[in-house]
């Protein structure tokens, strides 16, 4: 299974709803998303787990990842 279902899996499992295409590259916090960040941590707790890697905290602190595109590519970046 691709990182890109594994990702697609995990947001239906916590959120319940697959992400359409055409946000990936928009900021997972603003409209129409408007993730919260608390949903955001558990996400990112969630992620370390399922791929078995460690996200950097200044990736968070800095918001470096706010889009699906830019979780999944970190991610990429991680597994390799």
């Amino acid at each position: 299974m691709s990182n890109e279902q594994k990702l697609n899996e995990l947001m239906v499992r916590l959120f319940n709803n697959e992400m359409p295409k055409e946000y990936y590259s928009q900021s997972l916090f603003m409209p129409p998303i408007m993730a919260k960040a608390r949903n955001f941590l558990i996400l990112f707790m969630e992620i370390e787990k399922e791929f078995n890697i460690r996200i950097p905290d200044e990736l968070i602190l800095e918001r470096k990842i706010d889009t699906y595109d830019s979780l999944l590519n970190i991610i990429n970046e991680l597994t390799k």
